[in-house]
């Protein structure tokens, strides 16, 4: 038993190994250019930086006076200073300054979400070489930044489980989900209304072994359905701001997370479906239709966070500190997905 084991730990090295050093092409580029002994020196030493921002609101107009703070980092050694410019009237910002490292930039003003941006002057994607004459390249490069206006904030009900799970009541039945209060529908739970219907199948030995399936589907309500967006990343606003009325928008009906895990499988070949951290759902659900079959009313909302069905169970996984959970428009007929929290959220963070 004791040969097995060591056995069994000694492949899980090997795979792992294997796993770290089997670059892709476009992340073996990257790396060869980052080791360069002349950029590695720059890495010490500094080299100059210049980037001009065009800062632009979420319609392409311009946007004067905003705040842009600057935070310059260097690696070796450690160090950290901060720099605080404001746009011009065309909405125009120059930075400058000889850096070792990577900066970050924060963008503020009254009556928009604050929009981020960040580079690794010697870890760029596309850009080579990224070190000419002792400055970082592309030198005096042009990049825009959106800053997406509050227009409407309004309180949406939010539910992420605190963070955590929800568990199956059961396997192998379709159970009732309330997108409303996050809880299931009775007789397991407090919801009232059939949302979406979710069904789990599949086992859970421990926390190294499972094999389960999960399916969620919002067949059960026509008109119902979702579809998957990639999120704003670089605001604090990381969704759109309404859903939309097209029903052919909603043609996504069901959803399946497979996860399978086993002592002993290195963790690239154990699988668990989810949805990206850089992505959402917008869903709509509750339709009721008139005697024609013509939908009348509807609820909507969306889906934040890295959400998954894996292990028997619901989740949610903030990651960045954003926002995660369900958020779900209280009002029948309104697309509106704008959350007050959103702003009270960061106002906290950033005081």
């Amino acid at each position: 038993m004791k040969q097995f084991l060591i056995l069994a730990i000694m492949l899980f090295c090997i795979n792992a190994l294997a796993v770290v050093h089997k670059f892709s092409p476009e992340f073996q580029a990257i790396y060869d250019e980052a080791t360069k002994p002349e950029v590695q020196k720059a890495l010490r030493k500094g080299a100059m930086a210049k980037i001009i921002y065009r800062i632009v609101d979420d319609e392409g107009g311009s946007v004067s006076n905003v705040s842009v703070n600057i935070e310059w980092q260097n690696d070796y050694p450690r160090k950290t200073w901060y720099d605080s410019l404001c746009s011009d009237e065309r909405g125009y910002v120059e930075i400058s300054e000889k850096v070792g490292g990577r900066m970050r930039a924060g963008f503020h003003k009254d009556g928009y979400y604050s929009s981020f941006d960040k580079i690794d002057f010697h870890w760029r994607k596309g850009v080579s070489p990224v070190l000419i004459d002792g400055k970082w390249q592309p030198y005096g490069e042009n990049r825009t930044i959106v800053l997406k206006r509050i227009k409407n904030p309004i309180d949406l009900k939010v539910t992420d489980w605190g963070g955590n799970i929800i568990r199956a009541p059961i396997t192998n039945v379709w159970i009732g989900l309330d997108l409303e209060n996050g809880q299931w529908c009775k007789p397991f739970g407090a919801g009232e209304h059939d949302d979406v219907l979710v069904r789990f199948n599949g086992v859970v030995i421990d926390n190294f072994t499972w094999n389960t399936k999960t399916e969620i589907s919002f067949t059960n309500v026509p008109y119902a359905g979702y579809y998957e967006m990639s999120k704003d990343g670089y605001s604090d606003m990381k969704s759109c701001y309404t859903a939309s009325k097209d029903s052919a928008s909603y043609v996504s009906r069901t959803m399946t997370f497979i996860s399978r895990g086993a002592w002993g499988i290195p963790p690239n070949q154990q699988t668990t479906d989810k949805l990206a951290d850089d992505k959402y759902i917008v869903f709509r659900t509750r339709c009721i239709v008139d005697d024609n079959g013509n939908l009348v009313s509807a609820h909507y909302g969306k889906l934040m966070g890295e959400f998954n069905g894996g292990g028997l169970a619901l989740a949610f996984r903030c990651t960045n500190g954003d926002q995660c959970g369900i958020f779900f428009n209280t009002t029948h007929n309104d697309t509106n997905l704008e959350d007050m929290q959103t702003i009270n959220r960061f106002k906290l963070l950033r005081r």
